[in-house]
């Protein structure tokens, strides 16, 4: 499930909630500065710097997992029962 923007528009700790309820993928506002005001999608999400992001996923009993797959982990075991299985 994705945390996404939508949840932090309809509350301020909505993306907290979000990963309470185990989503996975995050979606921070990452459009430079002196752009914003040109570019949402969501009018009132607001800007959180990495850091803050990280300190609400962890607060939620997770941890920030760069440039994995964010794959559940039943699916993730059946695929590689068939890789086994199947190896090619």
């Amino acid at each position: 499930m994705v945390a996404s923007t939508a949840l932090q528009r309809l509350h301020v700790t909505g993306l907290t909630w979000g990963h309470k309820v185990r989503a996975n993928v995050v979606m921070p506002v990452i459009t430079p500065p002196d752009y914003r005001e040109q570019y949402s999608i969501y009018s009132g999400k607001q800007y959180k710097s990495f850091q803050q992001m990280q300190t609400e996923i962890e607060a939620a009993g997770y941890q920030v997992g760069l440039w994995k797959w964010g794959d559940p982990p039943h699916w993730y075991n059946r695929r590689q029962s068939m890789v086994e299985q199947y190896p090619l």
